[in-house]
């Protein structure tokens, strides 16, 4: 694909960022995010309260005692929980349920490849798996 082509593409892309940027910047001063900023920050607050309630051990000595795998365990239990809280509190924000009778954030912009791609996917192939597709498209874009 030639830099022209690929231009009207990335010209198209520009254009749709500019309009989320306004459609974003519109969104935050509305009172549907200060609604879901409130919701975050009490989702929040509920899990440090929780953490600072956890027990600590009253002596050190009780950490050393405990075997390295245990340890390693509870790393990785703490790391997935930590995982899964982000990904919820990325998800208050992002996906606001119907039933909430609120209006969530604007769909983030695609970006010029995934335009093209778009734009192309008929023209193609119709019966490509979703990997052929891919492959396909992206030796086309280059």
């Amino acid at each position: 694909l030639t830099t022209a082509a690929k231009a009207m593409y990335e010209q198209q892309a520009a254009t749709d960022k500019q309009r989320y940027d306004q459609e974003l910047g519109e969104f935050r001063n509305s009172d549907n995010y200060k609604e879901l900023a409130a919701k975050v920050d009490n989702f929040q607050n509920e899990r440090r309260k929780r953490a600072a309630d956890a027990e600590v051990p009253s002596e050190p000595a009780m950490w050393l005692k405990a075997t390295c795998n245990e340890m390693r365990a509870q790393a990785r239990t703490q790391a997935m929980l930590t995982r899964k809280q982000n990904r919820l509190l990325g998800s208050l924000l992002c996906r606001v349920p119907k039933s909430s009778g609120l209006k969530g954030p604007p769909k983030p912009p695609l970006d010029a490849y995934n335009l093209f791609a778009a734009a192309k996917r008929g023209e193609i192939c119709d019966t490509c798996s979703f990997a052929e597709l891919a492959q396909k498209v992206s030796i086309m874009w280059k």
